[in-house]
């Protein structure tokens, strides 16, 4: 909360932009109806905020990349920073009107496919996955490399982050996580990366909390962010031990971790958000069954499978999922309501944004993505 003085000649929308807010909420909140504010009048002007609680050897630098904001943005908030801050101290975090942190992508920008996608998302984006790499026990193997499209990433102002898979044969010991922190740290130093998105991290050790924590203390010093992808297999506390994470949605294709049961799914999201650190990750590919077997592919093919179908089809719904039978196959899609549903509770849940693959969600998901980002 903010008192501002009116000055001579200062317009409504000029208070509105130095406090990055809206002016509708300045005229509500003062009861101005349609008069323009007079000089030397007094406002009351409510800043939506975030608080994050600083961490053993965090600086004002790595907070800021951690949250998508400029150090002197953070200053402006928290002016008694300056002097330096200490494990433990409460820093409020700025935002308004710019979307803060409310989309991450795990999508990757194929050669020749993608970009205008990307682009038009990229206003609403706070971290990018550019490129990924297999991580075997001993090597860091690159998957793909998207590295065309870090200029589109860094022009935008954007965080990108490097994607690594875990896969090594058994736990690592205390000398072999050195190791694979350091090959962390050269394959994002090397591409031009400012953090790293982990996925697999159960496969590294017995106690994932433990084994991340050590990660992101070793990739402190080296100014890097760490950001975990939650499974069915690890920790719900996991987000506390890095600097944010991706927990699976209800309706996406492995929910094994949260439940799909509607009356579970807002009190199990909740107990495991943490209000300035995780991401919902909404669904982008389909259950594919045939007998006992399932698979997973986008939602696209599979649309395309149920309308080029010559069997009869039958439709049934559970809420958050349309579920198709064409008799040898099923098919089990989320709905756009569901999607919706997740998209308009998650502010209310803690949740700071959302996860998606741009490439691979379907057009009607991008399209309602951008209506709501651009709404908040």
């Amino acid at each position: 909360m903010r008192i501002h003085t009116v000055k001579e000649g200062e317009a409504l929308s000029d208070i509105a932009k130095l406090y990055s807010v809206d002016k509708e909420t300045i005229v509500k909140n003062n009861g101005l109806g349609n008069r323009a504010p007079r000089a030397g009048e007094e406002l009351l002007v409510l800043i939506p905020t975030r608080t994050y609680r600083v961490q053993k050897n965090d600086t004002l630098e790595r907070i800021a990349l951690r949250f998508g904001l400029k150090r002197s943005e953070l200053l402006a908030a928290n002016p008694e920073a300056a002097g330096g801050i200490k494990e433990g101290e409460l820093l409020v975090l700025r935002y308004g009107d710019r979307t803060f942190g409310m989309a991450a992508t795990l999508g990757t920008l194929y050669s020749g496919y993608g970009r205008e996608r990307l682009i038009s998302l990229m206003p609403h984006l706070t971290y990018v996955s550019l490129g990924a790499c297999m991580f075997d026990g001993k090597n860091m193997a690159r998957i793909f490399d998207t590295r065309e499209a870090m200029d589109i990433i860094l022009s935008f102002g954007k965080i990108p982050l490097l994607r690594v898979y875990c896969a090594p044969s058994s736990a690592l010991s205390d000398v072999e996580l050195d190791g694979f922190t350091e090959l962390l740290a050269r394959a994002a130093r090397d591409g031009g990366y400012k953090g790293i998105l982990l996925a697999g991290a159960e496969r590294l050790g017995d106690n994932d909390e433990r084994t991340v924590s050590l990660i992101r203390e070793r990739l402190l010093g080296r100014e890097l962010i760490l950001i975990s992808e939650l499974s069915g297999k690890t920790s719900p506390k996991l987000p506390l031990y890095s600097d944010g994470a991706l927990i699976p949605c209800p309706i996406s294709p492995d929910s094994s971790c949260v439940g799909t049961e509607k009356e579970r799914h807002s009190e199990e999201l909740n107990s495991i958000a943490d209000a300035a650190k995780c991401f919902i990750e909404l669904p982008s590919f389909a259950k594919e069954q045939r007998g006992n077997r399932g698979a997973y592919l986008p939602i696209d093919g599979a649309r395309d499978a149920i309308r080029s179908a010559r069997d009869s089809v039958s439709v049934s719904a559970n809420g958050f999922t349309s579920i198709w039978d064409l008799g040898g196959k099923k098919y089990e899609l989320p709905t756009l309501n569901a999607v919706k549903e997740i998209l308009e509770s998650a502010p209310r849940l803690g949740f700071m944004g959302f996860a998606f693959d741009v490439m691979r969600c379907p057009i009607s998901y991008i399209m309602m993505f951008n209506s709501y980002f651009k709404a908040l």
